[in-house]
């Protein structure tokens, strides 16, 4: 299994993610997970952590702003979703940002895709157990 985790850049709530990740995994071999990451330095940051915790291998798919320009966003989310198997997203909804972008790929390319909606407020980093139960 490839399996995408991609999320907004303020979401730091490292032991949600966990949750979240662990419980969809909970049926799966973790030898045969491969986590994609996008390269994001925040979210990917949690992606990472996460990955070590688990004890399997990550691919990270960074933008190469320098070879294609603008249109290197959609580049690399077009070759990270033609990778993956299957998704996650950790997303606060808004319709413009790069994580809607992920999603659409993913449903272009028939990628298994789970979105988690977050909230992001305030407490944004803060691992507390009020702003988990916003996130539910």
């Amino acid at each position: 299994m490839y399996l995408l985790i991609a999320g907004d850049e303020k979401y730091k709530l490292y032991t949600e993610v966990v949750r979240r990740v662990k419980k969809i995994l909970e049926e799966v071999d973790l030898k045969t997970v491969t986590i994609l990451e996008c390269g994001d330095e925040k979210f990917d940051k949690l992606v990472r952590q996460l990955a070590v915790e688990l004890g399997v291998k990550t691919i990270q798919y960074k933008i190469d702003w320098d070879k294609y320009g603008k249109q290197a966003a959609y580049k690399r989310n077009q070759s990270v979703t033609l990778k993956a198997t299957n998704a996650i997203f950790f997303w606060k909804g808004d319709k413009t940002d790069n994580i809607k972008t992920l999603i659409n790929a993913c449903e272009e390319n028939n990628v298994k895709t789970r979105v988690i909606k977050v909230v992001i407020d305030e407490c944004e980093g803060k691992d507390n157990k009020a702003h988990q139960q916003q996130a539910k």
